[in-house]
């Protein structure tokens, strides 16, 4: 996945039923200063209102959303701003009419609606805000950063020696842990999943 400074983003999700109620067990990335995390325990107000919202007829919501400048008179708001670009093109509207229509019963239900992405989701996180005062969370879940490159090639190349060199690290200092012989099996197992 790119985010706008095209940096690659990758989610490595392990033993997980739901991927919208704080699914990631690590994120890779260069961590931002300012990300809609709409999946933390801090967003689950968020994630509730937002499929209220969408519950009710999305006309109700074109007052709150379409266009800024009607919202908040000629301020321009400053790039830091949490408030983000939400206003919906008219395919983004039939999503919300279609997610009105569908009626979900839940957040993993509205995220998994056709159509549903990134803007829309921004939108509902925004109006869930004005009209309920759930505020969404707003702190980086990048716990690492690419210490070997990225297959992309960004911020650089993956030094395959280095890679190399770290496994084989991390697998011998498993081997040399003292730990039962079964926590180590499945450590090693771990790390073989994730390699």
């Amino acid at each position: 996945m790119q985010d706008e400074s095209g940096y690659a983003r990758r989610y490595h999700w392990f033993d997980t039923d739901n991927f919208v109620e704080a699914p990631p067990n690590e994120i890779i990335g260069v961590e931002e200063k300012t990300v809609l995390n709409l999946v933390s325990d801090e967003s689950e107000e968020t994630r509730k209102a937002s499929v209220d919202l969408v519950k009710d007829n999305p006309v109700h919501l074109e007052k709150y959303v379409e266009g800024q400048r009607t919202l908040f008179g000629e301020i321009v708001l400053p790039e830091r701003h949490e408030i983000l670009n939400c206003d919906l093109t008219k395919r983004d509207w039939k999503m919300l009419q279609n997610a009105y229509e569908m009626q979900p019963g839940n957040y993993e239900e509205l995220v998994a609606l056709r159509g549903m992405g990134a803007k829309g989701l921004r939108s509902l996180a925004l109006v869930s805000k004005l009209i309920y005062g759930a505020e969404p969370d707003w702190k980086d879940p990048v716990k690492y950063s690419f210490a070997h490159g990225g297959k992309d090639k960004i911020p650089f190349p993956v030094n395959r020696k280095v890679y190399d060199e770290s496994i084989e690290f991390l697998r011998d200092a498993l081997i040399e842990a003292k730990a039962e012989k079964n926590e180590k099996v499945k450590a090693l197992k771990r790390l073989e999943r994730i390699i």
